[in-house]
């Protein structure tokens, strides 16, 4: 079981406009993750020009009504974005690095690059286009074009239209790691940040993960140290604003990268539990993470060993990731190890010592002298260009295999010596054999501990509406959104009507399983769930229309929910280009194992981002009549 833990932030008054902004064009339909998905959305793409170029559009819900956003970008990187119907003067232009030129837009006749802080004036505008209705499609066009493939666009045009999102990082964003997080959950491709999702997708070009959350096409990374925006602590791992030079000279020239404990100890044996800085998992490891175009990942229940290999009455559930690794590969997540370690997480300056100067003149001074140089520099010189970018992508080649187990946050060393049995009572010890049948002592029977169904469930425990309504806007009187939720069933309603048209009238429903009305402790028992739909839909395929299904169990009751080898949600998106047709998916429940009388525990099925929809059971523990 994975739990996605999303931290509390006081954002600074930029943040809280962008936050303002993408929530306004968030539909109310029931979309996967969170609050600032728009719904419904979709990128079509025309195939590719003759001349290499790239168009297409991202339709979505946005503040002035139903948004499309149209894109195109040259085989040189010249790229655009406009809101359909709007002026010539509002289109956004960007032009990527050439003939030593840095990359720049071109918004409000105001021309903007990644290099050194912003003037006031800069700044306004930035803020205008961020908080304009392309604020959306700047994120989620090059996040979604990024899995589409070489065939589709290259990694420069995806660097082009990557570049207004990396402005933004730099200048408004400053938790970096909780905003990738949000945008990347609305990606139709898979990003190494948050809950794994099987796409179908190709890997995408983009590069984001936990300790890495700053959205890079490796190789193309235009900007400097100067003027990002930072909060700075005091504590380990300090967050600064721009490169110390005075304090960057006091380090040895590109010195070894740092060492955490056991990163060396490659071999046969799996590397238990080690993490790098900023939740990085997997170190040396080719491509991000664990990723799964070179991890293979196992769900295991174990009981745990001692020294001599036996069982010491406790049990972890236990994430196994294969993966394929390199002395490259191993020397890369070291440095960017190392820059974490030195700059602090999520830091621009983590950033550029990671990324800077490979295919760009626009590194900092220092790399300029070639006195430092980044890790992806050191990385391109010291190995073959085509080796690099197939190990970015978590593909080969590789020197060897090496395991990496991850316990559990919640389910790790539960005593359970039902499950586990200690030594010295997984011993037979059999009986003196009577032979006088009189004399057999009575055999007393001690009744066991389980866990019983409450009575009936409760049903949408906050007492969430059971609709939405657009508004007071007389064009959209009846478009709505509308649910039904009992024990076994949840059903769901999206109508979109708007000037005497019906975009669409999509009706889901899913049946799933009652949970029986008593579980043994340490038994598992299968749950199921299926989807169906109908709909009525006059304009677009739309890709975001769907619902998430899902069943969980309370925090910290030491029972589990999972389904085995993929992720732990039934996402149903019937029209999105990554649906595989699934309508149906079973769950293993693992019942909680350490039980004292009175206990209690509770089971959930729910939609995910639907504050009605979720039935809870609750059991206690108890003697069964």
């Amino acid at each position: 079981m994975e739990v996605n833990m999303v931290k509390k932030i006081t954002p600074n008054w930029l943040w809280v406009i962008l936050v303002l902004t993408l929530t306004a064009v968030a539909c109310i339909c029931s979309a996967p993750f969170n609050q600032f998905r728009a719904d419904p959305t979709g990128m079509q793409i025309e195939p590719r020009a003759t001349d290499g170029s790239i168009s297409g559009r991202y339709h979505y819900s946005g503040s002035a009504g139903r948004e499309i956003v149209h894109f195109s970008v040259n085989a040189d990187g010249l790229a655009t974005f406009k809101t359909e119907n709007a002026p010539e003067t509002e289109t956004l232009v960007v032009k990527s690095t050439h003939d030593d030129a840095p990359a720049h837009l071109i918004w409000q006749g105001i021309e903007l690059n990644g290099l050194g802080a912003l003037t006031s004036a800069e700044h306004e505008v930035l803020d205008n286009l961020f908080t304009s209705d392309l604020a959306h499609g700047l994120a989620m066009i090059p996040l979604d074009i990024a899995c589409e493939g070489e065939d589709v666009i290259d990694h420069k045009q995806v660097a082009s239209l990557l570049f207004p999102l990396q402005i933004q990082f730099k200048y408004l964003i400053s938790e970096r790691a909780y905003f990738a997080g949000q945008i990347a959950e609305l990606s139709q491709c898979h990003y190494q940040l948050g809950v794994e999702k099987e796409t179908g997708k190709n890997p995408p070009v983009i590069l984001m993960s936990s300790a890495s959350p700053i959205p890079v096409v490796f190789g193309f990374f235009p900007f400097d140290e100067v003027g990002a925006l930072e909060v700075v602590s005091n504590s380990i791992g300090v967050q600064m604003s721009q490169f110390d030079k005075t304090t960057l000279l006091s380090f040895p020239l590109n010195p070894p990268a740092l060492t955490f404990p056991g990163i060396n100890r490659f071999g046969p044996e799996p590397i238990q539990n080690e993490w790098g800085p900023c939740d990085a998992k997997c170190r040396g490891a080719c491509g991000p993470d664990c990723i799964q175009t070179n991890c293979n990942r196992e769900i295991v229940n174990r009981c745990e060993k001692d020294q001599l290999g036996e069982n010491t009455g406790e049990f972890s559930m236990i994430y196994i990731y294969d993966c394929g690794i390199h002395p490259a590969c191993i020397k890369h997540d070291q440095c960017y190890d190392d820059c974490n370690s030195r700059w602090g997480c999520e830091s621009w300056a983590a950033a550029v010592c990671m990324h800077a100067g490979v295919f760009d003149p626009t590194a900092p001074t220092m790399m300029w002298l070639s006195a430092y140089n980044s890790c992806d520099l050191i990385t391109v010189k010291e190995e073959e260009s085509s080796h690099v970018l197939s190990w970015v992508a978590g593909f080969g080649p590789f020197t060897q295999r090496q395991i990496y187990e991850y316990h559990d946050e919640d389910i790790r060393y539960f005593e359970d010596t039902a499950r586990c049995p200690l030594p010295d009572r997984a011993v037979e010890i059999k009986p003196d054999v009577m032979t006088d049948k009189e004399d057999e002592p009575e055999q007393v029977t001690t009744p066991s501990l389980v866990w019983i169904r409450q009575g009936e469930p409760i049903i949408n425990r906050n007492n969430q509406p059971l609709r939405r309504d657009y508004g007071d806007d007389p064009r959209r009187q009846d478009a709505f959104t509308q649910w039904s939720v009992s024990e076994g069933q949840i059903d769901s309603r999206h109508r979109y009507h708007e000037d005497d048209v019906v975009w669409y009238d999509v009706s889901f429903t899913c049946v799933f399983s009652k949970p029986p009305p008593i579980l043994i402790p340490s038994e598992t028992y299968e749950l199921t769930a299926t989807f169906s739909h109908s709909a009525i839909i006059t304009e677009y395929s739309y890709q975001g229309i769907g619902e998430q299904f899902e069943f969980s169990v309370s925090p910290g009751s030491g029972g589990a929910l999972y389904r085995p080898d993929v992720v732990d949600v039934l996402a149903y998106y019937p029209w999105s280009d990554w649906f595989d047709g699934t309508t149906t998916d079973t769950w293993v429940l693992d019942v909680p194992y350490s039980i004292n009388l009175g206990d209690s525990f509770e089971l959930y099925a729910s939609f995910w981002n639907c504050p009605p929809c979720d039935v809870a059971w609750t059991y206690v523990a108890g003697y069964a009549e």
